[in-house]
């Protein structure tokens, strides 16, 4: 996702769930420490930020819980943004999704999971 980012500035579109909201914060923050220029596009929920990236209006969502029923039904690819304390276990059914690298965004260390 940065690296498609980073080759293709300003191209890739993100639907939140709302301005403003911790899901804008922290991808703002991903693309500030990344150098990556991407655009929010923000939704009045979690249900039309799914039916944008579905219906590819957007490129991708950032959202904590409402990824899951179509990640499960293999719609959408998860690549999870997470903060885990020290001897934290990842959630079984999502162990084999990818994280982003904290040392590349070490803003995320203090954010909690969502999924991107």
């Amino acid at each position: 996702m940065i690296e498609f980012a980073k080759a293709n500035p300003g191209k890739v579109t993100y639907g939140t769930p709302g301005a403003g909201t911790s899901l804008h914060i922290g991808m703002e923050r991903i693309a500030a420490q990344a150098g990556i220029k991407w655009t929010q596009v923000p939704f009045k929920g979690g249900a039309e930020t799914n039916a944008a990236v579905l219906g590819k209006h957007t490129t991708l969502q950032a959202d904590s819980t409402g990824w899951k029923a179509p990640v499960d039904g293999g719609q959408l690819r998860h690549g999870r943004v997470a903060h885990q304390p020290p001897g934290a276990q990842r959630q079984q059914a999502h162990q084999h999704h990818g994280q982003v690298d904290r040392e590349l965004v070490p803003a995320l260390a203090d954010h909690a999971d969502h999924a991107v």
